[in-house]
């Protein structure tokens, strides 16, 4: 369920658009990431195993994954049947194309039910942000952005804790540098 917002709350920040969207395209918590999220094929879990997410946000939520699953399905058929009618010249094998019609009425809803779940899921969570607490505040955009905001203000201060980069890790080797002999090599050992 999601939170009203009460005067002098932040208001949520959204998630960001592209990576969101290709998760649910992927079939992908829409959140953190995660795969895996059908049981079998048309049964989802829940919530994220990783960042908790429920995904029926709200009653009713699953009506756009369906809506988007009819429409894809009509326009398919649509014009599956307007190439049958330019590929004959207006008099297709009517048998034959509603066989294939029909084949592809009952098939093709099924094939884009995970699908669609997880795409509806990205959409509804563009649409209508995360309230605070509704994800493992790991992978909640407020937090991360608040998060953000705080390294921000330390790196301004002066401090350089907040960004790592008084840390410069592993050493890379530069492109004119000889490579080590290969016994060597750590992973030889």
């Amino acid at each position: 369920m999601t939170l009203p917002i009460r005067p002098g709350d932040k208001p949520p920040v959204p998630l960001p658009t592209r990576p969101t969207m290709i998760r649910g395209f992927t079939l992908a918590c829409p959140v953190c990431g995660t795969r895996g999220l059908f049981r079998r094929w048309v049964n989802m879990v829940e919530r994220c195993p990783t960042c908790h997410l429920r995904f029926e946000r709200i009653e009713g939520h699953w009506l756009g994954s369906l809506s988007i699953n009819t429409v894809v399905s009509a326009v398919t058929l649509l014009a599956l049947v307007t190439v049958a009618m330019v590929v004959t010249h207006a008099d297709p094998p009517i048998p034959l194309l509603l066989g294939v019609c029909s084949a592809v009425a009952v098939v093709l809803p099924v094939l884009l039910f995970p699908f669609t779940r997880t795409i509806w899921s990205a959409v509804d969570l563009l649409s209508r942000p995360l309230a605070p607490g509704e994800v493992d505040p790991r992978y909640d955009p407020q937090e991360l952005a608040a998060l953000a905001a705080e390294r921000a203000e330390r790196d301004r201060a002066g401090d350089g804790s907040g960004s790592g980069l008084s840390d410069p890790g592993p050493r890379t080797r530069r492109s004119d540098e000889p490579r080590p002999p290969r016994s060597s090599r750590p992973h030889d050992r």
